[in-house]
């Protein structure tokens, strides 16, 4: 499965439609903990982020885990799956659990890092 974080949902435009040449890792899916942090935030791009969602029809997956979104990413992620982050902190940690990460380039292209 592609795992979006909440930065990616934030930043990176026509997301759904770049996401389709990583098909192989499954579909695109939202954790819970992700739209929790979305709301939580109360800005203009976060609220923007949320109607995108909606607009995007993701599938969301309930983890049930009470943590911050990129803790229920980590809990998640496993080798055969990607993350769609540009989260410094985050992509350290998910390459050292053999995470695939996929990342923003140039504002503008999306680019696998395994």
């Amino acid at each position: 499965m592609i795992i979006i974080d909440t930065n990616a949902i934030i930043t990176i435009r026509n997301l759904r439609k770049k996401l389709e040449e990583f098909t192989n890792f499954g579909e695109p899916v939202i954790l819970d903990n992700t739209i929790k942090e979305l709301k939580s935030m109360k800005n203009k791009n976060s609220k923007l982020a949320l109607s995108l969602l909606k607009h995007y029809n993701f599938k969301i997956i309930k983890t049930r885990l009470q943590c911050p979104a990129d803790e229920a990413i980590l809990n998640i992620a496993t080798p055969s799956d990607a993350v769609v982050t540009n989260d410094k902190k985050l992509i350290k940690r998910l390459k050292a659990k053999g995470v695939n990460i996929i990342r923003l380039r140039q504002k503008k292209y999306l680019v696998l890092e395994r």
